[in-house]
């Protein structure tokens, strides 16, 4: 998996101690080229309700481990944002994504091969840490994040 052999290093978001894997994902990448594709742009079209111009994406991968998880925060750049689940733990082994925005916390869990967009700009968005469980005592969860930076 592309994700695994690209450039990586590890990120915290926010304060505090908590840190992940991040990888980045070039232009020059399959994963890249998937969430520039014609297809993705018209879903995305679907959610804005509106024909959009991409200027440019930024692209990455986040690999999370046993207690890892991301803090509560809204992104500081990006018009839209497209996360895809590409190895995801059990719901008991928590990785679950919490959305708040006008006063309402949505709890999403995504499956393996899910996908979600929204605002992550205006959207305060966390994750809960993934837990061991007798049955997955060392989960993991892995995500393709694409970053959306619309025109005029």
């Amino acid at each position: 998996m592309e994700t695994r052999t690209a450039p990586s290093r590890r990120v915290i978001c926010g304060a505090g101690e908590v840190n992940w894997q991040e990888h980045r994902i070039s232009s020059a990448s399959l994963m890249y080229r998937f969430f520039c594709s014609e297809p993705i742009i018209n879903i995305l079209n679907v959610c804005l309700d509106k024909h959009i111009a991409i200027e440019h994406i930024q692209c990455w991968a986040s690999v999370y481990g046993l207690g890892e998880y991301i803090n509560r925060h809204k992104d500081g750049c990006g018009d839209i944002q497209l996360i895809l689940s590409l190895k995801a733990a059990t719901a008991e082994n928590g990785g679950w994504l919490n959305l708040e925005w006008r006063g309402e916390t949505r709890h999403v869990f995504l499956e393996t091969g899910d996908a979600l967009c929204f605002l992550a700009t205006e959207v305060e968005h966390f994750t809960d840490p993934l837990v061991p469980t007798n049955d997955l005592p060392t989960p993991e969860r892995v995500t393709a994040v694409a970053r959306y930076f619309l025109g005029s």
